[in-house]
């Protein structure tokens, strides 16, 4: 079955599953130019992404994409392990799959020693039980007293006015 793919017009050239969400384009940096096609794949078990390049065509990269979202439907058994994930994600030893969320995190809650990779601070992790107790980002801050503002009290309105009129009149000149 084709299924359309991406937000561009070409159509898919492989059996894809009804559950995939995917994109497709081109990277252009100096001297190179690579079509890429990236499918989200959720599955029953199956959940996981993949990301191929090619610098033949977008034809080929979809192909080289589909081979592998086979080699993962094919595989005796799915056997995940950390690599470089801490976060719960893991790789299948067998087909080489990511997938989010198959394993414990290998973080530790700071109170409860909890598995976790919910929220942290520097590298010192919290569970959401916990995540109150964890010290806040200054960026944090800052999105707590923005979002304070009052978007429709007449004040806003009149600064926002303020704003556009100065704007027009400096393109006026």
């Amino acid at each position: 079955m084709a299924v359309r793919i991406g937000h561009g017009p070409a159509l898919s050239h492989c059996a894809w599953p009804e559950s995939v969400t995917s994109m497709q384009g081109r990277d252009v940096s100096p001297g190179r130019t690579r079509a890429f096609v990236e499918v989200a794949i959720h599955e029953g078990a199956v959940n996981t992404f993949i990301r191929a390049e090619s610098t033949v065509s977008l034809r080929h990269a979809e192909a080289k994409a589909f081979g592998r979202y086979l080699a993962y439907r094919s595989c005796r058994g799915h056997d995940f392990e950390h690599g470089v994930w801490r976060n719960g994600s893991g790789v299948c030893q067998h087909c080489r799959m990511w997938s989010p969320d198959v394993l414990e995190p290998l973080e530790r809650c700071v109170e409860c020693s909890a598995p976790t990779y919910y929220s942290s601070y520097g590298k010192r992790f919290w569970c959401e039980k916990h995540e109150s107790s964890r010290p806040r980002h200054q960026w944090e801050i800052d999105m707590d007293a923005e979002s304070e503002v009052d978007y429709d009290s007449a004040e806003f309105a009149q600064a926002l006015s303020d704003v556009l009129t100065a704007v027009a009149k400096a393109g006026d000149k």
